[in-house]
C-alpha cells in the first residue's frame, strides 16, 4: 500500500478567499455561516492549538520497551494534563459567554484537546481569533453503516458450533489451541447492546462489578441509562447487538457460537444515530480510552474498539452536500485512542457501487497517513470459504485523500452473517442474517482480541500489522482496491505477532496449611499457600500481597516472598506464606473476599480476586413437605417442584416430586419460582430466564441457610415447619436482599390442602430499597407435559389467582395471605408473542407482570398457560426488613379451592402472624392457669406482689389490651376471668359463651389477632 503525509492546500485557498470569517474556520463551516442568519446557532467543534505530540511520546515509549500499563498511564495523563492546562482560559471565556446568553452550551474533551460549542456566528468569529484555537469545525453528524440487508430468522433450535464466517477467517484453529479471548475485553461504539441476548448475557463486564462501578462497562451519554440496551427501531434495530455478537457472541448453554472471541468480556457505548447535537461519538471514544477514569488501571480498558459507523460521501450514490474529501476532524482523536491501548477497527462502508465503483469509502475509513492508522475493513461472502468473492456493496479505494493509495486495508465476511438480533424487535431471542461491512469489521475486531490474548502487551500497530501482512490475497494478484491486502487469517497472524515479553503468573491451586477441614472456621488463624504457574517470560523476585476489605477478616501476614518463577514453570512456597484470621463472630457460609496481588522485580504486576467461605459454602438443597394432603418439593434457592420431566427437574436421586395432590395423585407442576423486583426493572427470581431453557438462578444459599424441616420441636408453628435463607447475589444486577423463607404445613383435614410460605426480606444495601414487589410464578400442566387444557382466572375476594383443567377436575391456586393482599395478577398464555414464555421470560416481562395490576387476568381457552401473582410495593430502609406471605393450594373443585384459600388466609393472619391473641394474657402463645392469675392480678392486685412490674400504682400493664378481653366486651371485667376458667376447666357446662357441646367456647377468635408479627 502507498502511504504518505500531506497537507490539503485547498483548505488554505478557501480560508484566504473568506477573509471576513477569520483564518481558523474550517471551509465547510465557513460556507454554512455565509449562507445562514446572524442569530442562527451552529454546533461547532474547536480544536485547540496546543496538542500532545503523540508521535514523539510513542517513540519515547517504544525506545524504552514500555509495557502496556506504562504506555496507557503516560498517554492518558499526558492528554488530561494538556487539556486541563490549555483549556483554562477558553473555558472561563465560554462560561462567561454562556452566563451572558451569548452561547447556548459547551462541552470539553481531553482525548484530543477539543471543545464543542453551540453558538451564533458572532461568537464563532470571536473564538477563531483566539491564539489558543487552531481551527473550528462544523460538528460532524456520523451515521451507522446501515446494513444492505437484514433478514430476521425464524425461530430455530440453537445451533452448535461456529458460524461459517468464523471458519473463513480460521478462528476455530486458534480456539483449538486454547485461544478463545479469555481475559480480553472488547468494545463497540454503536447503537447499544441488548445485554439479555443469550449469546452476550453472561459476559457483560458490568455483571462482574459492584453496581456503583458499572458506568465503566456501559456508556450512554444521551439517555443516561444504567444498563446496556439496544432498543432502536427501523434500520438501526439491533445493530449494536449484532456487531457485538460477531466480536464475542456465544451461548454457553447451547454451544451456539457466532463470535470470533467467544470467551471475551464486553463493554459498549451507545453513541450512534442519537438525537443529540454534540459529537457523542468522540465522547464515546474518550470514554473507551479509560472507562474507569483511572490511568493506573488496565482491566477496564478494552483491547479493541469496533466502529461500524462513519461520515458517508454518498447518499443513494448522490454526493452528500458539504462533503469534504479527507476531512481530518477525527485524526487526532483516533491516534490518541490507539496510543492509549485499544486496537481500533472501522467498517469501510456500503457504498461500493457509487462513483463508478471507486473512491467511495466513508470518513474516517479513508485516512491514509499509514496503512495502520485507520484500519478499514471491506466485505466478502464468507459462505464460499474458498473463493471468498468480494461483495458488490463493499466500499472501494483508492482513497480520495490522494486518489491513488489503496483502500481498504483488509476484508472479512460480511454477506448473510448470522448474528444476534435484539429482543426488543422480535418476539424471541433470535438471530438475523446481516449483510454489510458493519459485520465485516467485527470479525477483525474479534480477531484482534484473540491476538491480544496471545500477547496482551502488543501495541495496536503490532496487532493490526499481524492481520495485515498475513491476509490471504484474493482477486487480482497483490493488493487491490476491492480486497485490500486480502481476507484476514487470524491463525496465520499469530505467527507475525511479537513474542510476549512479560511474565504471566496466575494461581493454579491453593490450600490452607495444617487445616484439618480445609476451610476457614470462625476464630481460626489460617495459613494460605497458593501454587503459581508462569506461562510466559521468567519472573524474578515474585512477591505476593494478600488483602481484604471484609470486617470478618484480619490479615495476619500480608506478604509472601515467592522467589523466581522461570518461564513455563510451576512453583509453590516452602516457607514464606501469607495468612489471615477469621472473626469469632463469623457464621458458617459467610463470604470472605480477598485480593491477591502478584508483582516481580521488573515491575510486572497483576491482581486476582479470591473468595473463601467460613467453614463451608452452604449447599443448595431440596426437600419435601409431606405432612399435608400433598407432597411438594421446595428448596433453599427460590425454585420449587423439580419433578421428573419438569422445567427444572433434578438428576437421578436429586429429582423432586413437583406438587403431587393429593398424596396418592400425580404431579402437574411444571415450574415454580419466587420473584422480587423493583421499579428499575431489576428482578431477582427463580423462574425461567430470558432464554427460556433454564431457570433464572439468581439466588445463592445464604449463611445459615441450609434447608430444614421441623416436625418435632415445641417451637414449631405447624405440623411441619420449613426454613431456608438465600440472597440475590447471583442476579445479573442484585437488588441487595437477603430472604428468610419459612413454610408451614398442617395435617388436620381442615388445613391440609395448602402450604404457607412467609418471606422476610432484609435490605442488605446501604440505602433504601424503594418500590419492592414480591411475586410467585407457577406453570401447571393440565394434562401433564401438554398443558393444552390449561385455563386461568382470578378471585380478588380471596386474594387468589388460580389455574384449572378445562373439564374442572383439577384446581391449583396462589393465595396472597398477608394483609396487603393480591396487587397484581397475570394469566399467561405460554406461546403468546407478548409475554409468552416459550421464548424466555425477561426481567422486563416479569416486572410488567408483577407491577401491572390486574391485566389479562383470565384465560378461557384451552392453551398451555402459567400465572404470576404479586403483592407490594414496600419501601425498605437500609438494614430493615418486611414480611410477605402466600399459599399454594390444591383442590378438585372451585368451591373447595375458595374455602381452602380463605382458610389459608385465616391461618396466616390469625395464627402465624400473631404474637398475642384473646386469652393469651401473659403472651406465652398458649392459654394456661397463668393467664387467669395475670388477669386477676391486673383486675384486683396491681399494686402488690406478685405483679409483673415495679411502677407503684399500676405495676402491670396489659399489652395489648385485647389479650385480656376474652369475651370481646371491650372492657376488662370478672367476666373475662370466668370465660378463661370456663375454657380451662368447665368447657362442657354453662355458663359458657357458645352453644356447641364439648367445647362451647374457643378463646382464639378466628378473626382476631391482637399483635401481628412485626
Amino acid at each position: 500500500m502507498q502511504f504518505f503525509r500531506f497537507l490539503t492546500t485547498s483548505v488554505f485557498v478557501l480560508l484566504f478567499t473568506l477573509p471576513s470569517l477569520g483564518g481558523r474556520i474550517d471551509p465547510p463551516l465557513a460556507e454554512k455561516i455565509s449562507k445562514g442568519q446572524p442569530e442562527e446557532k451552529y454546533s461547532v467543534l474547536i480544536q485547540m492549538a496546543d496538542q500532545v505530540d503523540m508521535k514523539s511520546l510513542k517513540l519515547e515509549l517504544k525506545a524504552k520497551n514500555a509495557k502496556l500499563a506504562e504506555r496507557h498511564k503516560r498517554v492518558i495523563e499526558s492528554l488530561k494534563s494538556k487539556a486541563e492546562q490549555s483549556q483554562r482560559g477558553i473555558v472561563a471565556y465560554l462560561e462567561a459567554a454562556q452566563k451572558a446568553g451569548r452561547i447556548s452550551d459547551f462541552r470539553t474533551f481531553w482525548i484530543a484537546n477539543l471543545i464543542w460549542v453551540e453558538s451564533p456566528s458572532s461568537e464563532i468569529h470571536a473564538l477563531s481569533a483566539r491564539p489558543d484555537v487552531e481551527v473550528i469545525f462544523t460538528t460532524p453528524k456520523v451515521e451507522l453503516v446501515k446494513p444492505v440487508e437484514v433478514k430476521v430468522l425464524d425461530y430455530q433450535a440453537p445451533l452448535v458450533g461456529p458460524e461459517i464466517g468464523l471458519k473463513a477467517i480460521k478462528a476455530p484453529q486458534l480456539w483449538s489451541q486454547g485461544i478463545r479471548g479469555k481475559g480480553r475485553l472488547v468494545c463497540n461504539i454503536d447503537t447499544g447492546v441488548d445485554r439479555t441476548h443469550p449469546t452476550l448475557s453472561a459476559r457483560w463486564r458490568g455483571f462482574f462489578l459492584p453496581v456503583d462501578k458499572r458506568k465503566q462497562a456501559w456508556f450512554d451519554p444521551a439517555y443516561n441509562t444504567i444498563l446496556p440496551n439496544d432498543n432502536k427501531s427501523g434500520v438501526s434495530a439491533g445493530h449494536g447487538t449484532g456487531t457485538m455478537s460477531v466480536i464475542c457472541g456465544a451461548n454457553p448453554a447451547t454451544g451456539d457460537t457466532v463470535g470470533v472471541a467467544p470467551e471475551a468480556l464486553w463493554i459498549a457505548a451507545q453513541a450512534i444515530d442519537l438525537p443529540v447535537n454534540w459529537p457523542v461519538e468522540i465522547e464515546a471514544m474518550q470514554w473507551a480510552c479509560d472507562p474507569d477514569g483511572d490511568p493506573n488501571t488496565l482491566d477496564d480498558v478494552p483491547d479493541v474498539v469496533n466502529n461500524s459507523w462513519g461520515l458517508p460521501k454518498y447518499s443513494g450514490c448522490t454526493l452528500v452536500p458539504g462533503w469534504t474529501d479527507c476531512w481530518e476532524i477525527y485524526w487526532q482523536v483516533l491516534d490518541n485512542l490507539a496510543a492509549a491501548g485499544p486496537v481500533v477497527v472501522f467498517a469501510a462502508g456500503n457504498e461500493g457501487t457509487c462513483n463508478g465503483g471507486t473512491m467511495n469509502l466513508r470518513n474516517p475509513a479513508d485516512r491514509i497517513v499509514s496503512p495502520l492508522d485507520v484500519f478499514s475493513v471491506g466485505a466478502v461472502d464468507g459462505s464460499d470459504t474458498i473463493g471468498l468473492p468480494i461483495a458488490s456493496f463493499s466500499s472501494r479505494g483508492p482513497s480520495y485523500c490522494d486518489g491513488s493509495t489503496i483502500k481498504p486495508e483488509v476484508t472479512a465476511p460480511g454477506v448473510s452473517v448470522r448474528a444476534a438480533y435484539t429482543v426488543y424487535t422480535t418476539p424471541y431471542f433470535g438471530f438475523a442474517s446481516w449483510t454489510g461491512t458493519s459485520f465485516s469489521a467485527p470479525h477483525v475486531a474479534g480477531a484482534a482480541a484473540l491476538l491480544k490474548q496471545i500477547n496482551p502487551n502488543a501495541t495496536s500497530e503490532e496487532v493490526l500489522n499481524a492481520l495485515y501482512v498475513t491476509a490471504r490475497d484474493k482477486g487480482p494478484a497483490g493488493e487491490d482496491n476491492s480486497y485490500g491486502r486480502g481476507v484476514i487469517d487470524v491463525f496465520a497472524a499469530k505467527n507475525s505477532l511479537p513474542a510476549l515479553s512479560n511474565p504471566h503468573v496466575f494461581i493454579s491451586d491453593w490450600e490452607f496449611l495444617g487445616d484439618a477441614n480445609g476451610a476457614a472456621d470462625p476464630g481460626e488463624n489460617v495459613t494460605f499457600s497458593p501454587t503459581l504457574i508462569n506461562d510466559a517470560d521468567s519472573a524474578w523476585g515474585v512477591q505476593l500481597t494478600l488483602s481484604s476489605s471484609s470486617p470478618l477478616v484480619t490479615i495476619t501476614d500480608p506478604v509472601s516472598n515467592f522467589g523466581d518463577i522461570p518461564k513455563n514453570d510451576t512453583l509453590f512456597s516452602f516457607s514464606d506464606f501469607t495468612g489471615f484470621s477469621v472473626s469469632a463472630s463469623a457464621q458458617a457460609g459467610d463470604k470472605l473476599p480477598f485480593t491477591l496481588s502478584i508483582q516481580d522485580d521488573s515491575g510486572y504486576s497483576v491482581s486476582y480476586p479470591l473468595v473463601f467461605y467460613v467453614t463451608a459454602k452452604p449447599l443448595q438443597s431440596k426437600g419435601n413437605h409431606d405432612k399435608g394432603n400433598f407432597v411438594f418439593t421446595v428448596s433453599n434457592f427460590g425454585q420449587y417442584g423439580f419433578g421428573n420431566n419438569s422445567f427444572n427437574e433434578g438428576l437421578g436421586a436429586d429429582t423432586g416430586v413437583g406438587f403431587r395432590y393429593p398424596k396418592a395423585g400425580t404431579n402437574n407442576l411444571f415450574e415454580a419460582g419466587v420473584l422480587f423486583g423493583i421499579p428499575t426493572g431489576q428482578v431477582s427470581d427463580g423462574a425461567r430466564d430470558y432464554v427460556g431453557f433454564v431457570p433464572d438462578s439468581d439466588f445463592a444459599v445464604g449463611p445459615g441457610g441450609e434447608l430444614i424441616f421441623d416436625t418435632l420441636s415445641g417451637n414449631r408453628k405447624s405440623d411441619q415447619d420449613g426454613f431456608a435463607i438465600y440472597t440475590d447475589e447471583k442476579a445479573e444486577i442484585p437488588i441487595g436482599i437477603r430472604v428468610v423463607q419459612r413454610s408451614y404445613v398442617y395435617s388436620d383435614t381442615a388445613n391440609d390442602d395448602y402450604v404457607i410460605f412467609e418471606f422476610t426480606v432484609h435490605n442488605r444495601t446501604g440505602s433504601t430499597i424503594s418500590g419492592l414487589r414480591a411475586g410467585f410464578f407457577t406453570d401447571w400442566d393440565f394434562p401433564w407435559l401438554s398443558g393444552q387444557s390449561d385455563r386461568a382466572h382470578i378471585d380478588t375476594l380471596r386474594e387468589m389467582g388460580f389455574m384449572h383443567q378445562s373439564n374442572n377436575t383439577l384446581y391449583r391456586g396462589i393465595v396472597i395471605t398477608d394483609t396487603l393482599g393480591l396487587k397484581s395478577f397475570r394469566a399467561i398464555e405460554n406461546g403468546a408473542a407478548v409475554i409468552g414464555i416459550y421464548d424466555g421470560f425477561t426481567d422486563i416481562e416479569k416486572w410488567q407482570c408483577m407491577s401491572g395490576g390486574f391485566v389479562d387476568t383470565s384465560n378461557t381457552t384451552d392453551a398451555d398457560g402459567s400465572m404470576l401473582a404479586a403483592t407490594g410495593p414496600w419501601d425498605i430502609p437500609a438494614g430493615d426488613s418486611i414480611k410477605t406471605s402466600l399459599a399454594i393450594a390444591g383442590a378438585t373443585t372451585l368451591a373447595n379451592l375458595r374455602i381452602i384459600a380463605q382458610r389459608a388466609i385465616d391461618k396466616y393472619r390469625t395464627v402465624l402472624m400473631c404474637v398475642g391473641f384473646p386469652g393469651d394474657v401473659n403472651g406465652s402463645n398458649t392459654i394456661t392457669l397463668g393467664d387467669v392469675v395475670h388477669l386477676l392480678n391486673y383486675l384486683f392486685d396491681r399494686d402488690n406482689p406478685p405483679c409483673l412490674g415495679t411502677d407503684p400504682g399500676n405495676c402491670w400493664e396489659l399489652q395489648p389490651f385485647c389479650r385480656g378481653d376474652v369475651n370481646a366486651s371491650a372492657t376488662l371485667t370478672l367476666g373475662d376471668v370466668i370465660s378463661l376458667l370456663n375454657y380451662l376447666f368447665d368447657r362442657d357446662n354453662p355458663p359458657c359463651l357458645g352453644v356447641n357441646p364439648g367445647n362451647c367456647w374457643t378463646p382464639v377468635a378466628s378473626s382476631v389477632c391482637c399483635q401481628p408479627v412485626p
